[in-house]
């Protein structure tokens, strides 16, 4: 399945002659600023609910009363969903790189993944989760506001986005761009 969807994305990025690549990285990092956008709002709202229902779940696969089985299910699907997620940002950070490229990233960063959950979760039992989950949504915003800034150059390089070639104001007199502090280099 992931390897379909890198295919296709490798296709559609030859589009719109020359400019499809970044065209495609724009609408992918799109896609992902709104699917990290919906996480934050959707979870401000059912994030209790959620954790709830995992609770009981997880008190009743160990009374007893429902299968192994259920639980199985349930984690299957919330990393089914995540893997969704990894394949489109794969993607977008390899720039459109060629399958190996992906390929060796995604192993790499499974590894890396796996050893910061690790540590991640020998220290997080110790944070209260109302402390964790309000930081994580900062940094899930942080993250998404970075993606939507990469996406906004993406189309202004397609030249899709010219509003962004006009000077709103000149503040030279303020800071000249060849004193140190106003350069850019």
């Amino acid at each position: 399945m992931h390897a379909l969807l890198a295919d296709f994305a490798g296709a559609t990025s030859q589009l719109f002659e020359g400019m499809g690549r970044e065209l495609f990285k724009a609408a992918i990092l799109g896609i992902a600023v709104l699917m990290l956008t919906w996480h934050n709002v959707w979870m401000a709202h059912h994030g209790r609910e959620i954790a709830a229902r995992m609770r009981a779940m997880g008190e009743a696969v160990a009374e007893g009363s429902k299968p192994p089985l259920a639980l199985a299910v349930v984690v299957s699907v919330a990393v089914l969903r995540e893997a969704r997620e990894v394949a489109l940002f794969l993607y977008a950070a390899s720039g459109g790189g060629s399958a190996p490229v992906m390929t060796i990233g995604g192993c790499l960063g499974l590894l890396l993944g796996a050893t910061v959950c690790l540590v991640t979760y020998l220290g997080l039992v110790r944070i209260p989760p109302r402390a964790l989950f309000a930081r994580t949504t900062v940094l899930i915003t942080l993250l998404a506001a970075g993606m939507a800034a990469q996406a906004l150059a993406f189309l202004e390089r397609a030249n899709w986005l010219t509003s962004l070639d006009t000077v709103v104001r000149d503040s030279g007199w303020l800071l000249s761009e060849t004193s140190i502090p106003g350069s850019t280099r």
